[in-house]
């Protein structure tokens, strides 16, 4: 059952690292749509805001082998991040334990940590039957006092070949 799960795992990451390599070289040619996650205000209530994290793709191609995304966040700002009602078809990673972003992958510096969400269709038919635009989940965040202003981004852990990653910014 275990080597089961880490084929998965090893399998999801050997894809993932593809789509980033190809990714990179159909941006430099010019010739990639786009996917898109945004973050969108839902209510905030009792110092729990919620967003969803909706997905769209501008161009022809709504299909692709899928998606993984990191939120950003600043962790002076926050107590306690929570995901619900996450899409589950293909989903392969979903991970609300914070991680820090050494790396700077949403290029913010006032962003210091990020969750991660994937999904993944070998087929190529990511999100499958799914009206676009779409709401992958919500993102509820617990804020901390007296931690300042909250900051929120989107950077994409991997994109598909031939599409490029615009993420959101609160």
């Amino acid at each position: 059952m275990k080597m089961a799960k880490h084929r998965q795992m090893a399998k999801a990451l050997v894809l993932s690292l593809g789509m980033l390599i190809m990714s990179g070289l159909a941006s430099s040619y010019g010739w990639a749509e786009t996917q898109y996650v945004e973050l969108k205000p839902l209510q905030d209530v009792g110092g729990v805001q919620d967003f969803a994290v909706v997905y769209h793709i501008d161009g022809a191609t709504a299909l692709t082998t899928g998606l993984g995304i990191r939120i950003h966040y600043n962790s002076k700002a926050v107590s306690k991040v929570i995901f619900s009602g996450v899409f589950e078809k293909g989903l392969v990673v979903k991970d609300a334990k914070p991680k820090p972003d050494n790396a700077d992958y949403d290029n913010n510096p006032e962003t210091d940590r990020f969750v991660v969400l994937a999904w993944m269709d070998l087929d190529g038919r990511w999100p499958y039957e799914a009206q676009l635009p779409l709401t992958l989940a919500t993102l509820s965040i617990t804020s901390n006092k007296n931690g300042g202003t909250l900051r929120l981004a989107v950077s994409a852990s991997s994109v598909p070949p031939g599409l490029s990653f615009k993420g959101g910014r609160l």
